[in-house]
């Protein structure tokens, strides 16, 4: 949610984030993505993003994704974060 909101990142974009990816955007301070048709775009990071990219940074297996659980797909976390939202709306489902 986080990226989406100061970064503008689509939910695949977001998915696509890994540690090294992670690692890269903390130490640089902007993160480069690629996105919707290929296009790879560099965005810069706010304090807030670099905090939480560190907090998710230590919580996950080096190599890995940051937001997929292990042994799940990509698109399945992906659609339950989709669910999520979905049933949290404020104006409901």
């Amino acid at each position: 949610m986080y990226l989406r909101r100061y970064a503008g990142l689509r939910i695949h974009e977001c998915f696509r984030i890994d540690t090294a990816t992670a690692a890269k955007a903390i130490r640089e301070k902007t993160l480069t993505i690629k996105g919707k048709g290929g296009l790879v775009c560099t965005v810069p990071l706010v304090p807030v993003l670099i905090e939480r990219l560190q907090r998710h940074l230590t919580q996950t297996t080096r190599g890995h994704k940051l937001f997929v659980p292990d042994g799940q797909e990509t698109h399945e976390a992906i659609k339950v974060l989709q669910a999520f939202i979905w049933v949290s709306r404020p104006w409901g489902p």
